[in-house]
């Protein structure tokens, strides 16, 4: 089933987009494991109570 189409432009701006939208996945991908990196370092080395404020008790 084709997709319509809703607007079109140019290979020039359409390649455009895929670097900015590659780009943006990757700064997304390394904010994640830079996020759950700084999680697990302050459950482990810091000792606080950061991690287990979000997950509640894991009985």
């Amino acid at each position: 089933m084709p997709l319509p189409v809703l607007f079109s432009i140019s290979r020039a701006t359409a390649h455009d987009l895929k670097e900015v939208h590659e780009a943006l996945g990757n700064v997304l991908l390394w904010l994640v494991i830079l996020h759950v990196a700084a999680a697990i370092w302050h459950h482990r080395f810091v000792k606080d109570d950061t991690l287990t404020r979000l997950t509640g008790p894991l009985r």
